[in-house]
């Protein structure tokens, strides 16, 4: 199934979306739903071109744009966009990031009691590119994605997809 494909059936289950489609505005849920697949191709082109992770955590998601300068008058930034899923569904990004080679962090499959111990314990992925890992390393420091991956393959059921080592 092509990106496109995915992104346009999730739209199409939001509740908003599927209420509308009842109330016979189809034409507004279409509208709507354009503007949600613009935005999230957006997020997915940035991602690609600037670098970014997408991260998957029990029924959340959370996809991290590194640092970048989005037009030659503005100074960088940094931005992430958030969403949940069904447990029983599988995050459409999830794939859409696979066939475009986007890192993935997926701790999902980590056990209930490890969770927070992995929360509190990890250091915090570093939004640029090309960081030099913090020494000492602690939970407040920040490290890179591959440090980051390195460390979190210690905790059963952690993956990690797309990140060379």
């Amino acid at each position: 199934m092509t990106i496109f494909k995915q992104l346009r059936n999730n739209a199409r289950t939001w509740w908003h979306h599927s209420d509308l489609r009842k109330r016979g505005a189809h034409k507004e849920a279409r509208s709507l739903e354009h503007k949600s697949i613009r935005q999230t191709i957006k997020h997915l082109r940035d991602a690609k071109a600037y670098g970014g992770y997408l991260s998957l955590a029990g029924a959340q998601w959370s996809l991290t744009i590194y640092e970048h300068a989005p037009n030659w008058t503005s100074s960088k930034q940094t931005y992430s966009v958030q969403g949940y899923y069904s447990a029983d569904d599988s995050c459409y990004l999830e794939n859409a990031c696979k066939l475009l080679d986007i890192p993935t962090l997926d701790s999902r499959a980590i056990d209930e009691n490890e969770r927070v111990s992995f929360a509190l314990k990890m250091p915090l992925i570093a939004r640029t590119k090309d960081f030099k890992d913090e020494s000492p390393m602690h939970s407040l420091s920040y490290v890179s994605i591959e440090t980051y991956v390195k460390l979190a393959a210690k905790y059963k059921g952690f993956k990690s997809m797309g990140v060379s080592l």
